[in-house]
């Protein structure tokens, strides 16, 4: 409802990339991977290195004020890195899809299709090809947060 169709390259255009492809992308550090999850999916695990970008945050604030700054220079500096979104199963309507058009719109001069990929398995999928994951330390709590984390969970 808040994303026009009118402009920006077309969702439906928007690959997926395979699990294989994607784990020998992420070894090379050839691709950008960003998690759409919500925070706290995130700090409960991840892939190593993806950036976290919550959809109902873009939604609810807009990508400028979501996305890290390094992201945006990442994106921008690195233009022939494909970016990989997912989310936690990769369902033909998935938030990860939803994000691509958020992504298509807001860089509608210069963010193409073609560069974005949705990752086939999602989070779900990458952990069980033994993708490297990104998990919380166990600690004498359920689990021993980081101080970024509980900053963030304290604003």
């Amino acid at each position: 409802m808040w994303i026009s169709d009118g402009i920006g390259g077309n969702v439906e255009a928007v690959k997926w990339i395979g699990l294989e492809t994607a784990k020998r992308l992420h070894v090379e550090e050839g691709a950008i991977f960003i998690d759409v999850r919500d925070r706290m999916d995130f700090a409960l695990g991840h892939i190593v290195g993806a950036f976290c970008t919550p959809l109902p945050e873009i939604i609810d604030f807009g990508l400028v004020n979501v996305f890290p700054p390094e992201l945006i220079s990442l994106i921008v500096k690195n233009r022939k890195l494909p970016i990989i979104l997912y989310s936690e199963v990769a369902t033909p309507f998935s938030r990860c899809r939803a994000f691509c058009r958020w992504l298509l719109r807001a860089g509608w001069a210069t963010l193409k299709p073609e560069r974005l990929r949705r990752l086939r398995g999602g989070m779900f999928g990458w952990k069980h090809k033994h993708g490297p994951v990104s998990r919380p330390l166990k600690g004498d709590s359920e689990y021993a947060l980081g101080a970024g984390l509980q900053q963030l969970l304290a604003d």
